[in-house]
């Protein structure tokens, strides 16, 4: 599924990064990772299911827009008129 991989990383520590003049102006740890090259393969299946995951993301992105007018309620047995309202607050948002 990878192919050869090469990478480079540098760590810097500063023993003591709340003495000095600034306390905390220097991180305790910086690390730096480069990444040269790196192959991946995918089956089809795979390729399928990335795609489909990017698509079902994105439903989900547009529904939270909607969801601030769902009604609390679970069932829709004599809580027809908060439904009516939600669809109609729906429409007028998508309008």
């Amino acid at each position: 599924m990878l192919g050869p991989l090469s990478s480079f990383a540098k760590v810097e520590l500063t023993p003591s990064p709340d003495r000095g003049p600034r306390p905390f102006e220097l991180p305790k740890f910086k690390i730096n990772v480069l990444l040269g090259e790196l192959a991946l393969g995918l089956t089809n299946m795979q390729f399928h299911d990335a795609v489909e995951l990017a698509e079902n993301i994105e439903f989900m992105v547009r529904a939270q827009f909607y969801r601030k007018y769902r009604p609390g309620i679970t069932g829709y047995k004599n809580n027809y008129k908060d439904w009516y309202v939600y669809a109609v607050a729906d429409c007028k948002y998508i309008c």
